[in-house]
């Protein structure tokens, strides 16, 4: 696995819609950028339902694009916020 800070994304304690648009760009930064794109969860304590719409987006245009991804530290909240949804972003 290739690691830069190019290709992480640290989402913070909150992924909700105040942080939408500047998470979008950075996952969008992670995406364009060499290897692959991790998304680090280890201090996220809440999630949104736009939080999870964008989570949700990331994971089909890094599908659309043949771009591999994981997770560090999956949030615990994030999987509390997809089974209230009904969704599951991976």
């Amino acid at each position: 696995m290739s690691e830069d800070s190019s290709n992480v994304v640290v989402l913070g304690a909150q992924v909700d819609i105040s942080m939408a648009g500047m998470l979008y760009q950075q996952l969008s930064s992670a995406l364009d950028a060499d290897g692959t794109a991790i998304l680090d969860g280890t201090d996220t304590e809440r999630v949104d339902t736009a939080g999870v719409q964008l989570l949700l987006a990331f994971r089909r245009q890094a599908e659309m694009q043949g771009r591999d991804w994981e997770w560090r530290n999956r949030p615990q909240c994030l999987a509390e916020a997809e089974s209230l949804l009904g969704t599951e972003t991976a």
